[in-house]
């Protein structure tokens, strides 16, 4: 039976106090109440939990509810602050390189799926029928039917744009994939993607580091996913990751990624690690001269000395990271081209 919810509306002084009740150390109260004026006592629980004492098995009121009210001694609020700060730095640079990973990845849809047909996202029975014709779990329409639904109202939404507003006055309504794929959302495309033909999806793959069509489809989805984390600014650093990157096989990918490959540690899937290495690994092939390895490199140090946790146990990042190759910072060039730093 559910519990009325009857926790109150508490002041930021209030706030305060009860944090310091149950343990943390606030050194500077002024200080304390800035910061939860600016981001909020419930989006700093985020970064507190980890710091309060865990409850054992048998006290735990949900399967989600692991700790105690109150903090483990010689904690304070600079530490989660300084969590909160790491995180923001943290999903501002993986977001910077989204946006070039997700550029190219229209760009490259635009150009093979266009090449094949300039209507082939509208053309039913030109993509992959088994892909098209899946039924989500509660849904009563099929896969292709509801990204189709999605389709129209994004073209709708976008409709204001110069760029469509021309085509549609001059041309119709029936936009070619290179203009659906300038108004469709990161979601959307990569649906979009998974509907081509495998011929198409195959033909693109390579230009993203990975030989099989399907292997990127599943790294998109897993990307679009920290994508939103990231859009809705929840939490990254520590994340349980739910649409995980499907593990690649060496057979498909370059020695960049064999670490990946290679892992007999499944858990490692469910955290942030693999996705801000795959990411590392396209970058390497779109833009190998972007320094995006170095800072992360860079940001991962400053991780902030807080005792008990770490980017390592937290993140899934290897022990041996930063001597994998993916994650070397310099930039050769080889006949003036740059090339990935495992090839040197």
């Amino acid at each position: 039976m559910k519990q009325k919810y009857e926790k109150p509306h508490l002041s930021y002084e209030d706030q305060l106090r009860k944090l310091q009740e149950r343990g943390l150390a606030v050194s500077d109260g002024q200080r304390g109440l800035e910061v939860l004026k600016r981001v909020g006592y419930y989006r700093l629980s985020a970064y507190w939990y980890p710091l309060r004492v865990m409850k054992p098995g048998n006290k735990r009121t949900t399967r989600w509810n692991y700790r105690f009210d109150h903090f483990r001694p010689g904690h304070s609020l600079e530490e989660v602050r300084a969590l909160y700060e790491f995180d923001a730095k943290l999903r501002a640079l993986t977001f910077e390189a989204l946006q070039v990973i997700e550029i190219a990845f229209r760009a490259a849809i635009a150009y093979y799926a266009g090449k094949e047909h300039k209507y082939i996202h509208l053309e039913r029975g030109m993509l992959d029928k088994k892909k098209c014709s899946h039924v989500p779990k509660n849904s009563d329409k099929d896969s292709y039917s509801q990204w189709k639904m999605q389709y129209e109202r994004q073209q709708k939404r976008a409709g204001g744009e110069d760029f469509i507003s021309h085509h549609i006055n001059r041309y119709g309504n029936r936009l070619p994939i290179w203009i659906a794929t300038e108004f469709l959302d990161f979601g959307s495309i990569s649906m979009l993607y998974s509907y081509l033909p495998r011929n198409i999806k195959n033909e693109i793959s390579p230009g993203f580091g990975v030989l099989q069509g399907e292997s990127l489809a599943s790294w998109m989805r897993n990307l679009n996913y920290v994508r939103n984390i990231i859009a809705h600014h929840s939490r990254l650093w520590n994340k349980f990751i739910v649409t995980r990157l499907e593990q690649p096989g060496r057979a498909i990918v370059d020695p960049g990624l064999y670490h990946l490959a290679d892992s007999s540690d499944k858990d490692t899937f469910s955290k942030v690690y693999p996705s801000l290495a795959v990411i590392a690994y396209i970058l390497s092939f779109i833009d190998p001269e972007n320094d995006w390895r170095h800072r992360m490199v860079s940001l991962i140090g400053e991780f902030p000395t807080v005792e008990g946790l770490n980017p390592v146990a937290l993140m899934g990042f290897p022990s041996n990271w930063e001597s994998l190759g993916l994650w070397k910072t310099d930039v050769a060039f080889i006949n003036g081209a740059a090339v990935p730093p495992w090839y040197r």
